[in-house]
This record gives structure tokens, sequence and C-alpha cells, in this order.
């Protein structure tokens, strides 16, 4: 797997999405905005290994009505072996309903291939509150309902997969500090629970600006399934460092 080629290619195909929105409104009130993120990391010698992660975030909003879409990818190999390879695509409309509550619907879909749960689609709608909203501090907690799609991974050589297909309890939250003008605390939870599996997320990331719309970000992820076969981790982990440009 070729991380650094693949990821750049993923970059640019994104850049190319929100700038057909771009062009739409030029104007200081431009209901777009978004965000193209990308990491590579390399080392040589008695091992050789490249890890690379490439993110875009594209946002569109219009009164009550906020859209967004993201869509992520993240690899590694050592002495030209794969060792991970993640992909998720999201997307999400909310309705404000008062300054701090609103519904919303979400529709995700996550690929991972050694995970014991190798692809998943999540369905849900709900509800939503902000618990602060200020300068500094936003915090926001979410819950809802739907349903999910999940591959469960039985055995390998060759790969058996069983469906589970199940409604859905959801519950997230998201929090955000804003340290200083130039820095950035952000941590987001994510629990999609079902009859069969609970899968959970969690994200941290600090970011530092550098100059302009460009900063420098460090983020860790953690992504889990509570059922998962008997030899398969149930946690993976993820470390990047990047950077970022917000547009």
């Amino acid at each position: 797997m070729n991380v650094s080629r693949y990821c750049s290619a993923f970059v640019l195909c994104a850049i190319g999405w929100p700038a057909i929105g771009a062009d739409v409104d030029a104007a200081e009130d431009n209901p777009w905005s978004g965000e193209v993120e990308f990491g590579y990391i390399a080392s040589s010698g008695n091992t050789d290994s490249t890890s690379g992660t490439a993110r875009v975030l594209v946002a569109y909003v219009t009164g009550d009505w906020e859209h967004k879409a993201e869509a992520k990818v993240f690899g590694a190999s050592e002495d030209d072996d794969t060792t991970a390879e993640n992909y998720q695509i999201w997307g999400k409309s909310l309705k404000n309903l008062t300054d701090r509550s609103y519904a919303f619907g979400r529709l995700e879909w996550k690929k991972n291939r050694f995970s014991g749960y190798p692809e998943q689609t999540f369905e849900t709608i709900g509800y939503g509150r902000r618990i602060l909203d200020d300068e500094r501090f936003t915090l926001n907690i979410e819950g809802g309902l739907g349903a999910t799609q999940q591959d469960k991974l039985i055995a390998e050589d060759p790969d058996v997969i069983e469906d589970e297909n199940s409604g859905l309890l959801t519950l997230g939250g998201d929090f955000t500090w804003a340290i200083s003008e130039t820095s950035t605390f952000e941590q987001l939870l994510a629990i999609n629970s079902s009859s069969d599996n609970t899968y959970w997320e969690s994200i941290t990331r600090l970011k530092a600006n550098v100059i302009g719309g460009v900063a420098l970000a460090i983020g860790y992820t953690i992504q889990g399934n509570t059922d998962v076969d008997a030899g398969t981790e149930k946690t993976d982990r993820f470390t990047s460092i990047s950077l970022e440009y917000a547009f």
C-alpha cells in the first residue's frame, strides 16, 4: 500500500468538491466553510514504515439548517506490508429548534480492514442540546435512534463474514475549548449501541495556528467494538500529526 500516493490523491480530489460550493457565493457571508487536513510520517533503517492520514470536512449553513459532511482515511505499512487501512464517511443535517436545541439526522459508513467489524453503516435521527456556547467553550450532547448494518468477521483465510442488521441507540457529544486566540482543544465521543454490538469512537485533537488558515493538528483516535470474535482486538488506536487548512 503506497500511503503517501493514496493520501495525496485523496486530498486533491477532496479539495475539488468544496471548491464547487465556494464559487456559488464569494461574498463575506458565504455559507460554505470547511477544513482539509493531510499528514504523513516515514521512517527507514532496520524497518521501513510509513503512515498517512487525510481528511476533508465541508459545512453549509442556511437559516436554521446546518449541513456537514466529512471523509477521512488512515493507512500504515511496514516493510511493504499493510498494517492499517481505515476509511470513514459521514453526513449530518440539523434543524435548529431554539438557540439551545436542535433535531438532526446522520448517515455514517466506515471500513476498517483489520477490525473485527470490517464494514459498518449507521443511520440515526435524534435530538441535540447545546449545554455551553460562548467564546471559549462549547459543549453539545446528542441522543437518537436508528438502524445499523454491520459485517462481523467470524474467521480469516478465507474471510467469513456474518451480517448483523438491527435497531440502534446512539449517544454522543463534542467539546471545544479555545485555549487562546491561536490554539484549540477538541474532544468528540460517539456511541452506537445495538443488540449485537456497541461501536464507540473517541477523537481528541489539539490545534495550533501556524499562519493564516493553516494549523498544526495533533490527533488521537480510539475506535472500539464490544462484540468481536476471539483473537481479534476490541479497539484500534490512531495517532496523527498533520497540517490543516481551514477555508
